[in-house]
């Protein structure tokens, strides 16, 4: 990953009387990172980069909206996906084949 997200790991709890309380909020809320499921078959990894990577799952592959800042922030979230998508596959395989691409 480009960014190490426990560098950040300080902005907990309150405020300290030194930090404004409005932007001790706003970096605790961008210490909200991982992958999400925004809606079936719409995920983004937000948190990683200054923007964040979705995609989105078509019938015959993934499309991908990229407007990250560098290719070691991109690479690492793609293989979340993945590894959700594996995990998915391997949870209904007892209902038979899903197609995940």
């Amino acid at each position: 990953m480009v960014w190490d997200m426990t560098t950040y790991a300080f902005a907990e709890g309150d405020a300290p009387d030194t930090v404004n309380p409005s932007l001790w909020r706003q970096a605790k809320l961008n210490n909200i990172h991982g992958l999400f499921e925004v809606t079936d078959d719409i995920y983004q990894v937000r948190g990683y980069d200054l923007s964040n990577i979705s995609f989105i799952r078509g019938k015959t592959g993934r499309i991908v909206i990229d407007p990250l800042i560098s290719m070691e922030a991109a690479v690492p979230d793609e293989d979340m996906v993945e590894a959700r998508a594996r995990a998915r596959r391997l949870r209904r395989r007892d209902r038979g084949p899903v197609n995940i691409s």
